[in-house]
């Protein structure tokens, strides 16, 4: 059989539904969560101390670069996971960037939840960071596709 037809039987299928429902599902976890579980506690904080309470001031500052750190940990470890081991450099840019605009969120999250007056539209800043951190993560963490001819 020629080289050129063993390498396209390498190619994954696209219907592989376990693989991809394992991908869905971690990002769900990690990027639907994370984001979440500190904007609760933000809230969780605010509510459970009197108005303007230093700890407000302490969790809303701390929180945040506590998920950046985590996130970088665990996205680094995804990364090496969908690529095999590896660790390429453009994914570890997208992951930086992508831990940026987590940062970005949830910051302006923080600042939403603890502002006293804030107009509904307020969220559009923190709701349009989380998307863009949603399309870097998508980037950053795909599957790596087998190369038709190796």
């Amino acid at each position: 059989m020629p080289s050129n037809l063993k390498s396209l039987e390498s190619i994954p299928k696209h219907d592989d539904s376990a693989a991809s429902s394992k991908y869905w599902l971690d990002l769900l976890r990690w990027d639907g969560l994370l984001p979440l579980t500190i904007a609760l506690s933000i809230r969780a904080v605010a509510l459970l101390l009197p108005p303007r309470h230093i700890l407000e001031v302490v969790v809303a500052f701390f929180l945040p670069l506590i998920a950046a750190l985590i996130r970088a940990h665990v996205g680094a470890n995804q990364i090496r996971k969908a690529c095999g081991g590896a660790l390429p450099r453009r994914r570890q840019f997208v992951l930086a960037v992508a831990i940026v605009f987590l940062f970005l969120c949830e910051c302006g999250t923080a600042i939403v939840i603890l502002a006293d007056d804030e107009p509904e539209y307020a969220w559009t800043f923190p709701v349009v960071f989380y998307i863009a951190y949603l399309a870097c993560v998508l980037v950053a963490f795909l599957p790596q596709q087998k190369r038709m001819y190796e």
